[in-house]
């Protein structure tokens, strides 16, 4: 435990941050989990707001909405294609 007082008040503000921030990191990996074509601008939102505060790197943040886009695009195309065959 801390013994100077700037230090004890350094500890519970850390411990503050520690917990937003793993909020912030949850909320980012349920809307990661749960991204579809519908809820896209949430999860967009949810990242950026992720890189923004710290919890991911700004780059990180641009790899994940790539991945996203081209994950529901290849959805899109399988969809389409299932649409044209008719049996």
């Amino acid at each position: 435990m801390p013994l100077l007082k700037a230090s004890k008040k350094a500890l519970r503000t850390s411990r503050r941050a520690q917990k937003r921030n793993a909020l912030q990191a949850r909320r980012l990996k349920e809307s990661l989990k749960n991204a579809d074509e519908k809820g896209i601008n949430k999860t967009y939102s949810a990242i950026d707001k992720a890189a923004k505060r710290g919890i991911i790197h700004k780059n990180k943040a641009a790899r994940l909405k790539s991945k996203i886009a081209h994950r529901i695009d290849k959805s899109k195309m399988v969809s389409r294609d299932t649409k044209g065959i008719s049996r």
